[in-house]
């Protein structure tokens, strides 16, 4: 007995290349700056697009611009699978659970937002990074990579220049 699997399958290419954006632009630009790490994460269909999305829920470890008192927010990743349809977006920005990051986050989106989601959880903050991939620092034994400049800089730096750059 043979089984098969019928897969949709959408490629998005509307962010076929970055430009650098600066870490001080980035910082000014967004409206949260926290650090963190994924807890868990599900798949749903961005009604406005059609294309799957991805909803990152994220337990903050630290408020590091626009203090918030809720303990968790959910970053959306553009791209994923849902059942049987797949959208890959290159390049996005892609989250897993084994880091830690500093996110730059926008303010809360209600447009690609998870709107089931959103109806049982009104107060979340489902927000995009400012700039995408750039938007997020990832944590590799407390050094931070910076894909604008394509270096990395310790945590005690990357702390530092957030805070200069805040105030």
């Amino acid at each position: 007995m043979a089984v098969f699997l019928l897969v949709s399958f959408q490629n998005s290419f509307t962010q076929c290349m970055y430009y650098p954006v600066s870490v001080e632009q980035r910082v000014s630009n967004a409206k949260y700056i926290v650090l963190g790490k994924v807890t868990d994460k599900h798949t749903y269909i961005d009604k406005t697009t059609g294309n799957v999305n991805t909803l990152n829920k994220l337990t903050i470890n630290a408020w590091l611009k626009n203090f918030s008192n809720v303990n968790e927010v959910y970053v959306i990743t553009l791209g994923g699978v849902y059942g049987n349809v797949a959208t890959q977006v290159n390049p996005s920005l892609q989250l897993d659970q084994q880091h830690e990051y500093i996110l730059m986050l926008e303010a809360n989106n209600q447009l690609n937002d998870d709107k089931n989601f959103r109806s049982k959880n009104p107060q979340a903050l489902q927000l995009l990074t400012y700039a995408d991939a750039q938007g997020c620092l990832t944590n590799n034994n407390n050094t931070y990579f910076d894909l604008a400049d394509r270096t990395t800089k310790n945590e005690q730096e990357i702390f530092q220049t957030i805070n200069r750059l805040t105030g």
